[in-house]
């Protein structure tokens, strides 16, 4: 009873399924006109919130825009271009007093020393290290800030700043503003906008400069990693649906404040429940509507289907239940109905009819089978007994193969077949067990490393003598692969080998590097040019190891270095301009090639080559300013020749009219010009000197008497009066063959110089000796002087170039002539405040053949 209960449940529930699917076409309908209402309501306030982002944006893009007018007018201010600290203050406290949006006015000085404040100072102020300081003195233009406490006010502020500007073009001082943020909110405040709106304002860093509806919340505090500040930094602009800083869905248009450069940004966010609302309410209203329907059409089906369909199916229940308990004489009375129930009552009444007659033939099949199995177990029986006595090895037995079973007389016939051939199959059994056997034999001592051992006797079998064929080509097959594999080991070990030498040879530095960047293989030269030793570096990551600065100190990323870029695109990076880091941390410039390492057709690594060029840049450098002095030599001797001749003329005729002039201003005038011309001449006598400087004839000399006589010509100078020179003169030097008056020349331009640095005094150290193998000899001019600037070093021996107000840039440009013409060379040490080293290094040269003429400043010594 249970079980029928639950029988006619299930199909009601059927029934009610087909209304549920009937159903579900109009639920999709109001699915999809539910996502339309939405889709077009999140439209609208797409667009709600943007007109109203513009709208606040412009409000502060307004003050911006005030701010940024209000600097240019106190930034052409008098008492701000001229530093007067008492005028400015005055001006910005009385001004500040009308604009209550700014907390103070202040005007900095380019070191960052505030100097004029709207706001009286209890103290120093100095803002270089703050952010908009910095960006109106690079830019030279208006920038603003990001969020900070004001120094001077102690607000939360956001600084707008710009530079002053003299007419000249040249920086004056800073101008900046702070901008109170709680004008921010209130201006956020006066928007109206539907309920649950929320309004940021944030600087570039995230920080949040303002809020609606809750302002003392959030100022000040840094929300960057908020989803809404998120997508504002990455995009700037647009729309989005995100969660706020409070956690809430809304959907934000946001966009930069213009004029900010980027560094304010505002977003307003409609919640999405106020969005959706009106869209929510239509759809929960006819989802109460379908519902509705559905239990009536639900009611409708449950009813009409126990009066339709469920009495009939009762009948039809019974009359199956009738049957399986074995009464097949039941039939059921509703096959007259002519519906789709009464067509299935007729089908069961055929089929009681079409199981009874079945029951009946299966009866007389099951008498007739049991015959059967009688005989069938008889036979084989019969078999079974036969089969065991042919297992047991008599092969002689035979069975009568007579039965009225087919099945049973063909098995009987297999059996006698069976017994006939199994004499010739236990034959043929040994004679393969005995060939398997030689054939284990051989392959045993095969894998033992017997190559020689071979397959030999022969057999009528033919699958033994294939196997026999088989297995002697296999082991002369082993044979020829082992002996090509050993010789091509000893190939593969020499040229590894010669690889190596040629590796450990070569004067390059050679590095191998797997995808990683880290050291599979170093050549000696490579390790020695580094300061390491190889395993020192293998498996090792070699950019942070000796390529991680650059020559300048700044630090240099991996993702810029060309060696890594191998890796990436597998080009060939040929770099001519570089440094290496040794292990002592000293650099040194290199060239070098980063090839990749392709392994079918996959990079796996790269080969790096380099060279140290310290030599090569000193040598191009020397090419270079041999090539220059060549060329200004030229220059100087066409401004020579083309200005000295119509420069005597008129300095003929000055001295003429000098004479003849009785009017005193005149006279004194052409004094002057007198004056002035023989300056020109002067200038002229050097650049003449310096154009053509040749060598004289190279006489023997000591260098010790050149430097005595060199310091005599210039002891009586008035410059010399309050200088101590100390003379450290080695007496064991050899003679040198020089052009004494042109070395002479050289040591009187050092002594000058020397002077010239040390006007209030000091002491000059003159010092001569040679290095140890003997080959140079030096001279030291160390002065007490200021020193020189480090951005002066690289340019002292250039022509026209001078640090002093009446030099000619001449002297020093002659001296380093003249020595390189000696094969030598002049370098420069220098600290300000505590002197200079110039050192001239000269070569020793082969002496002159006997009897050559002396050099008659520096007599030879006995």
């Amino acid at each position: 009873m249970k079980l029928r209960a639950l029988t006619f449940s299930s199909l009601r529930v059927s029934l009610l399924g087909i209304v549920f699917i009937a159903i579900v076409p109009a639920f999709i309908l109001l699915l999809y006109g539910a996502t339309y209402n939405r889709s077009h309501e999140e439209m609208k306030a797409r667009d709600e919130a943007l007109d109203l982002t513009k709208f606040a944006a412009g409000n502060i893009e307004q003050l911006i825009e005030g701010s940024r007018q209000v600097l240019i007018g106190i930034s052409k201010l008098p008492a701000v271009q001229n530093y007067d600290s008492d005028a400015c203050r005055d001006f910005l406290t009385e001004f500040n007093k009308h604009l209550p949006m700014y907390k103070n006015i202040s005007v900095a000085k380019l070191n960052g020393d505030i100097y004029c404040s709207a706001v009286p100072l209890e103290r120093q102020i100095n803002v270089a290290d703050l952010s908009w300081f910095q960006r109106a003195i690079k830019s030279k233009s208006f920038s603003i800030g990001e969020y900070k406490i004001g120094r001077i006010s102690r607000k939360p502020v956001i600084h707008a700043a710009l530079p002053a500007i003299d007419k000249e073009g040249h920086l004056k001082a800073v101008i900046g503003i702070s901008i109170d943020l709680n004008w921010f909110n209130e201006q956020l405040a006066k928007i109206k906008t539907p309920d649950k709106t929320s309004v940021i304002v944030i600087d570039r860093q995230g920080t949040v400069l303002a809020h609606y509806p809750h302002p003392e919340r959030w100022q000040g505090k840094n929300v960057a990693e908020a989803n809404i500040v998120k997508t504002m930094l990455i995009k700037e602009e647009g729309t989005v649906e995100v969660n706020d800083i409070e956690e809430v869905n809304r959907i934000f248009s946001f966009m930069p404040i213009k004029g900010t450069e980027k560094g304010i940004f505002i977003a307003l966010g409609i919640s999405t429940d106020v969005a959706f609302a009106e869209a929510n309410q239509s759809l929960i209203k006819n989802l109460i509507w379908l519902i509705i329907i559905a239990l009536i059409a639900s009611v409708s089906a449950w009813v009409s289907g126990d009066i339709i369909i469920m009495r009939r199916m009762k009948a039809l229940t019974n009359a199956t239940n009738e049957l399986s308990i074995g009464n097949l004489s039941t039939r059921v009375n509703i096959s007259n109905e002519k519906d789709e129930i009464g067509q299935l009552g007729q089908s069961f009444n055929k089929m009681a009819v079409a199981l009874e007659q079945n029951i009946t033939e299966r009866k007389i099949a099951e008498d007739e089978l049991e015959k059967m199995s009688l005989e069938l177990g008889i036979s084989l029986s019969e078999v079974f007994e036969a089969l065991q006595k042919i297992s047991s090895g008599d092969p002689l037995i035979k069975v009568d193969e007579t039965s009225e079973i087919e099945l049973i007389a063909k098995l009987k016939h297999i059996v006698n077949l069976t017994a006939e051939n199994i004499g010739e199959i236990v034959n043929l059994s040994h004679e393969f067990a005995i060939g398997l056997t030689e054939h284990f034999d051989v392959l045993h001592r095969v894998s033992k490393g017997d190559l020689n051992a071979k397959v030999s006797g022969s057999s009528q079998v033919e699958l033994l003598e294939y196997l026999k064929k088989v297995t002697n080509e296999m082991i002369d097959s082993i044979s020829r692969e082992i002996a090509e594999r050993k010789q091509a080991e000893e190939k593969l070990k020499q040229m590894s080998h010669q690889n190596e030498l040629i590796l450990n040879s070569t004067g390059e530095g050679m590095l191998g590097l797997d995808i990683e960047g880290k050291h599979t293989f170093i050549n000696p030269a490579a390790a020695d040019m580094l300061g390491y030793r190889a395993e020192e570096l293998l498996g090792k990551h070699s950019h942070s190891i000796w390529h991680h600065t650059k020559a300048d100190g700044s630090p240099y990323p991996e993702e810029e270095c060309p060696i890594y870029a191998t890796f990436k695109d597998g080009a060939v990076h040929n770099i001519r301009d570089d440094f290496f880091w040794k292990k002592d941390n000293t650099s040194f410039p290199v060239r070098y090639v980063s090839t990749p390492i392709i392994d079918n057709g996959r990079i796996v690594g790269a080969v790096l080559s380099f060279r140290d060029v310290t030599e090569i840049k000193k040598m191009e450098e020397q090419m270079m300013n041999s090539e220059k002095l060549s060329s200004i030599g030229r220059l100087a001797a066409g401004i020579a020749h083309e200005i000295g001749n119509p420069l005597t003329s008129v300095f003929s005729f000055v001295q003429i009219l000098r004479e003849l002039e009785q009017d005193e201003f005149k006279k004194e005038s052409l004094q002057t010009i007198y004056f002035h011309i023989n300056r020109i001449s002067g200038t002229l006598k050097q650049l003449s000197g310096y154009s053509k400087m040749p060598m004289g004839e190279p006489r023997k000399c000591n260098v010790n008497d050149i430097i005595e006589t060199s310091i005599n010509l210039i002891q009586y100078d008035k410059r010399a009066k309050d200088i101590t020179i100390i003379k450290e003169l080695s007496p064991s030097l050899p003679c040198l063959i020089v052009d004494g008056n042109q070395l002479s020349q050289v040591f009187v331009n050092l002594t000058l110089n020397a002077l010239d640095a040390m006007p209030d005094g000091g002491a000059l150290t003159v010092r001569s000796y040679s290095n140890s193998k003997g080959d140079f000899i030096f001279i030291d001019f160390q002065d007490t002087g200021t020193g020189i600037r480090k951005e002066d070093l690289f340019n002292i021996f250039d022509p026209f170039y001078t640090t002093k107000e009446k030099g000619t840039g001449l002297g020093l440009t002659v001296s380093y002539n003249i020595i390189k013409k000696m094969n030598g060379d002049i370098t420069v040490e220098s600290e300000i405040g505590k002197g200079t080293t110039f050192t001239v290094k000269i070569p020793l040269m082969n002496l002159p053949a006997a009897g050559s003429v002396l050099c008659p400043v520096c007599p030879a010594k006995s």
